[in-house]
């Protein structure tokens, strides 16, 4: 019983009243128990429950019960029985027979709850056995069987139901979500017209019918089901609201796409999968992540819980070793049957999710066609980083879908062009033969790195020149003399002895990349990515080769500003040397400097340019004084102003004290000259324009000549602009406002006389 009462407390009614229910089976007919149950199956709107509980509890309570609770149980008692009689009414049929119905319905629910939907299915044809002229009983016994796989069964109810109903609308919507489900969309678009036709009040049959407009996609419909109910939006499902949201996002209508998921969002059912939605909105994107449209589903009305409850098993089963691949595919093919709509909800998710990688190993893990074609058709799409893509392509790979031999055009999103990706498996490995050199070569060439390790450079340079004495065309030898070199500052001489080495073996991976670094550290990135293209195609390599391939190419990503790539390659290197020191580096500059790109910073940029442009469009004075216009800046530009000045200005004070300040020193005509001396000539004219159209000018005549800061960073104590715009609002030259609705740029006044005469001055 206390652990039923703490379930009550969370919210968690469906397990108290199982809690309690285990509590009368260890004490029958307790009436402190039976009257929760009472309670709690009345909270439930498990009517017929909630009645035949009451009467136990009152029955068994024998002036037990606090008067209170006695008092409630007669009023649920008295509500659940005039319901009933209500209903037995509307039917012309028995209240016993009713409540008969209305229990086993309720049996059936719970197990629905539970994902028991055979049992479901089984229990709803017995209560509507009891009332056939029930629909709802029908269309709950076809929505069970539509659960387990038995579309076309659920199909047949669907359409018996409107033999006799032909506008019921929970059939007709149901029939639609079928007939998708057995992809048959021209049988369920002539449902939807059917429910579009009719008039309907109750908020459930909304519900229902908004659900199967959303599956269709139907957006044009959806909204006017929020124009013509409007009063009623209070009434709906979460999901409902979510489904009127996606319609209104997809036809321009943001403002109400946002209203509606806030209210969704209210009721938390959908709360977690609101924000990407909320963020594509926003920006007013054609769809969340990099979706086309707005999806007018959500995942939970695609998928059960139970459904992915069961594949998360299934998929844990597989990893930890559990299912042979035959179990796995039987087992697979009864969850996507199960639930028709699998695949599409994962194949949502693929192209919404800010990380598709879960997508994709499920898709993977799926493998219908349909999973495959989803895969294929985001992995050679230009959505998403090419990194997602290639997870895809490697997917694909892995399930024969395409040939690893061959490589596949990949959308490169950095370079902005379509690049050649092999998919084909290397093999790293230590069983690799080493060149046939005699034995005293190897001799002379073991003694050298000896030597090199102890810091004798110039004894390691006689060994390695004793090695190719003894066989010029020991490449090895080339390679290791050329380091050695390159480390005693013989750079040019190095650089030959790689080159040598590389006539020699072509393939060789430690000669490509010790020449690609050479070619980095002159800055031909050009020449390092020529150098180091064939080793992508190279199918074997020894630890030590693949360390030393990733480590040149991370370094060579980094320079490059790729620093997802260049993270990526430094992570292989710490995979085979934990402790390596130059990829642990160039991981921590790769994480750094990925803090400034990518969609993250993006959105941050975006935000910080729309904050600047409302700031910029915030109403002045056509005739504004320079204290109004540096009153506009914030306390840190306004650090960058005063340290510009010729003179700089004490900035660590109040900027009401730093503005006073800069106000009764900047229009001294001596600091203004000084100023105005050190302007461009493109500043000087860009203030003898605004000057000859009378002070101020339109903003967007001006950003034409001139162009504008937005994208330069606000902060300039940290980072001085670089514009024309920015440098004079810096120096406190040049403001910006709304007057009239009008966007303009301005000088202050008090400067507006001042200017003319120095900008005629020679420099």
């Amino acid at each position: 019983m206390l652990r039923g009462i703490f379930l009550i407390e969370i919210g968690a009614l469906l397990g108290a009243a199982e809690v309690f229910e285990q509590a009368l089976r260890a004490a029958p007919n307790h009436p402190l128990v039976l009257t929760y149950l009472t309670f709690l199956y009345a909270d439930l709107d498990w009517l017929a429950h909630a009645a035949r509980f009451a009467r136990r509890a009152l029955e068994a309570h024998e002036g037990l019960l606090p008067a209170e609770m006695v008092r409630d149980l007669r009023e649920i008692l008295k509500e659940t029985v005039t319901e009933i009689q209500e209903m037995a009414a509307e039917k012309e049929v028995s209240p016993a027979k009713v409540e008969e119905a209305l229990y086993i319905g309720e049996q059936a629910e719970r197990r629905m709850l539970h994902g028991r939907f055979g049992e479901a299915a089984r229990l709803y044809d017995r209560a509507s056995r009891v009332l056939p002229a029930w629909t709802n009983l029908r269309n709950n016994t076809a929505i069970a069987l539509f659960l387990t796989g038995r579309v076309k069964q659920a199909v047949q109810i669907g359409e018996s139901v409107l033999e006799t109903h032909p506008e019921d609308v929970y059939a007709l919507a149901n029939l639609v979500r079928f007939h998708l489900a057995l992809d048959e969309r021209d049988k369920a678009e002539a449902y939807g017209e059917r429910l579009k036709r009719l008039r309907i009040d109750s908020a459930d049959e909304l519900d229902k019918a908004i659900e199967a407009l959303g599956f269709l996609g139907d957006d044009e419909a959806l909204y006017e089901i929020y124009r013509g109910h409007r009063r009623r939006i209070d009434d709906l499902s979460p999901f409902a609201l979510f489904s009127l949201g996606a319609a209104a996002a997809n036809l321009g209508h943001f403002r109400t796409a946002q209203r509606l998921w806030k209210k969704a969002g209210d009721a938390e059912l959908l709360g977690g999968f609101l924000p990407p939605y909320f963020t594509a909105a926003r920006r007013k994107a054609p769809g969340p992540g990099y979706a086309d449209r707005y999806p007018t589903v959500s995942f939970p009305q695609m998928v059960h819980p139970s459904h992915i409850a069961e594949l998360i098993d299934l998929v844990r089963a597989w990893n930890e070793g559990n299912l042979s691949e035959r179990q796995r595919e039987r087992r697979t093919r009864k969850i996507v049957k199960r639930s028709p709509f699998l695949v599409r909800a994962f194949a949502q998710m693929l192209w919404e999710a800010p990380d598709p990688v879960a997508a994709i190993d499920v898709l993977s893990f799926i493998k219908t066609p349909e999973a495959i074609e989803e895969l294929r058709r985001f992995a050679f799409s230009q959505a998403g980083s090419m990194q997602d893509r290639l997870a895809a392509l490697e997917a694909l790979a892995d399930l024969g879908a395409i040939d690893r031999e061959k490589p596949v055009q990949v959308w490169d999103e950095k370079r902005q062009h379509w690049v050649d990706a092999s998919m084909f498996a290397v093999e790293i490995t230590t069983e690799t033969e080493p060149p046939d050199y005699d034995e005293a070569v190897w001799e002379h060439i073991n003694a050298g790195v000896e030597a090199f390790n102890r810091g004798a450079l110039e004894e390691a340079c006689e060994e390695l020149e004793a090695a190719l004495k003894l066989d010029p065309r020991a490449a090895i030898a080339h390679h290791n003399l050329a380091v050695i070199l390159q480390e005693m500052g013989r750079i040019d001489e190095g650089v030959e002895h790689l080159k040598k080495a590389l006539e020699i073996r072509p393939d060789y991976p430690f000669a490509r990349c010790s020449l690609a670094n050479f070619y980095i550290d002159e800055g031909d990135l050009e020449a390092a990515e020529d150098l180091l293209s064939p080793l992508a195609e190279r199918r074997r390599f020894h630890p030590d080769e693949w360390a030393y391939y990733h480590r040149t190419i991370a370094r060579l990503r980094l320079e490059q500003e790729d620093y997802e790539a260049a993270e990526q390659h430094a992570q292989i290197v710490l995979e085979i040397i934990p402790d390596d020191e130059v990829a642990q580096q160039i991981l921590e500059a790769a994480q750094f400097g990925g803090l400034f790109t990518g969609s993250y910073w993006e959105e941050f940029v975006r935000r910080q340019r729309e904050r600047e442009e409302r700031k910029r469009r915030r109403p002045t004075r056509a005739d504004a004084t320079l204290a109004e216009c540096l009153e506009r800046i914030t306390k840190d530009g306004l650090v960058g102003t005063a340290r510009a000045m010729p003179t700089p200005r004490k900035y660590n004070v109040r900027k009401a004290i730093l503005i006073q300040d800069l106000v009764e020193y900047l229009p001294n005509p001596e600091v203004l000259r000084e100023i105005v001396k050190r302007l461009s000539e493109e500043e000087r004219q860009a203030l003898r324009d605004v000057l000859e159209a009378g002070g101020t000018m339109d903003w967007e005549k001006f950003t034409g000549r001139y162009g504008d800061d937005l994208d330069e960073s606000p902060y300039w104590d940290y980072h001085e602009p670089e514009t024309v715009m920015g440098r004079l609002r810096m120096l406190g030259l040049l403001s910006e406002g709304t007057v009239d609705d009008r966007l303009i740029v301005l000088i202050p006044y008090e400067l507006r006389e001042l200017l003319p005469p120095l900008l005629e001055e020679k420099r």
